[in-house]
């Protein structure tokens, strides 16, 4: 009985992990995503030349 418990909290805590890596690489994608467009908007590669 007691290894069920132990099992059950590291599967919770296996959840957890993987939602928050989930949430992490969503918020890094949108991060890149909102920064390439705010780039592109306010730079243009001619201007560097």
């Amino acid at each position: 009985m007691e290894l069920d418990g132990e099992n059950e909290v590291i599967g919770t805590a296996n959840l957890l992990s993987s939602l928050a890596a989930a949430l992490l690489r969503a918020l890094a994608i949108d991060l890149s995503r909102s920064l390439k467009r705010h780039l592109s908007h306010n730079f243009s590669p001619l201007e560097a030349l």
